[in-house]
């Protein structure tokens, strides 16, 4: 039996030795412990590194078809704009500057409520 240390695996894989250890932790690739060593059957990498059919990942392409939203829908979309649109002229939004904190931050004033 032929067994691999991980950095050797990982060589072999073309992946980090981290890959190497997750596929380990997750089930996709087997290991033995020899001691403090982990070690990875030569077989276990070939069952791995298996071939790729190409019919196996490719679903049916489905062509994209774009719906209008119902009245109902831009209705909904309208009544969340002006909800949002009215939110925004309660608050002020303005961006503070760096300067600004600054000010800010050396004004006893601010902190502490004084006017």
């Amino acid at each position: 039996m032929d067994l691999l240390t991980v950095q050797e695996t990982a060589q072999m894989l073309r992946v980090h030795p981290m890959t190497v250890r997750r596929y380990i932790s997750s089930g996709r690739l087997t290991a033995v412990r020899i001691g403090r060593r982990i070690r990875v059957p030569l077989e276990a990498v070939g069952r791995l590194a298996k071939p790729v059919d190409p019919r196996e990942h490719a679903g049916p392409v489905k062509p994209f078809v774009f719906k209008r939203p119902s009245a109902a829908e831009l209705a909904r979309r309208r009544e969340l704009a002006d909800r949002t649109l009215k939110n925004r002229e309660k608050r002020d939004i303005r961006p503070l500057t760096t300067a600004d904190l600054v000010r800010m931050g050396r004004d006893d004033d601010f902190w502490y409520g004084r006017d």
